[in-house]
């Protein structure tokens, strides 16, 4: 039997996302204490090393889509974003949507 590892981003009082159906309005109250803080990257990526495939929404892969590819070029990027940037490309993506084209998906492998 495989384990099942959920992941969320999720705010304390339980928001996955703001009114623009986007995450970017959660980080309006992000403390300027945690600039610069890589614990959750580190986190991120530790659970990307030991997973099979990636489960996500439409939504949530067109969104990492149009990040992690960007991250792997970066040369201001940290280490641990570069590698995040490696894993999310090799690992299978597998996106759960009854209108997500073709052209969409290009060019991110394993999807």
């Amino acid at each position: 039997m495989r384990k099942l590892i959920v992941s969320n981003f999720v705010t304390l009082d339980g928001y996955y996302e703001g009114k623009d159906k986007s995450i970017n309005s959660l980080f309006d109250y992000y403390h300027e204490d945690y600039s610069g803080d890589q614990n959750f990257d580190y986190y991120n990526a530790e659970r990307l090393r030991t997973a099979d495939f990636l489960l996500l929404s439409r939504t949530a892969f067109l969104g990492n889509k149009g990040f992690w590819p960007g991250v792997a070029t970066d040369p201001n990027a940290t280490a641990v974003r570069h590698e995040i940037a490696g894993l999310m490309n090799s690992i299978e993506k597998i996106v759960i949507s009854d209108n997500l084209t073709a052209a969409e998906l290009a060019p991110w492998e394993n999807t």
